[in-house]
């Protein structure tokens, strides 16, 4: 009996240490993929730091981009109002043009009669 009993015991140990070299080569993994999880968190956390400057620096009205934003609106309003005042002022141009070629035909008429 003593002899099955030790059997048993030797058996139960190998047993026990493939299990606990099979737990340490999981728990390795488990720990370089906990490592890994953290240097990618960290890394999501510092990339999230810098959107958070970003927004920031766009939502503070005198940050310099904000500023540069309102000059270039104020410069495209400008610039619209310039486009509208050239476009009119063409428009009366060719009103004009208009009105001159109108007028033309009836003073060449006037001239061929004139001269007969």
């Amino acid at each position: 009996r003593l002899l099955e009993k030790e059997e048993d015991q030797e058996s139960f140990n190998e047993r026990q240490e493939q299990f606990n070299m099979v737990l340490a080569q999981t728990l390795d993994e488990v720990m370089k993929e906990l490592k890994s999880t953290k240097a990618q968190l960290a890394a999501s956390e510092e990339r999230n730091r810098i959107m958070e400057e970003k927004i920031e620096l766009l939502s503070d009205p005198n940050s310099d981009i904000s500023q540069l934003e309102k000059k270039l609106d104020e410069q495209n309003e400008r610039a619209e109002a310039r486009d509208r005042l050239l476009i009119e002022s063409y428009k009366q141009i060719q009103e004009q043009n208009k009105r001159i070629l109108e007028q033309k035909p009836e003073s060449k008429r006037k001239k061929r009669f004139g001269l007969f």
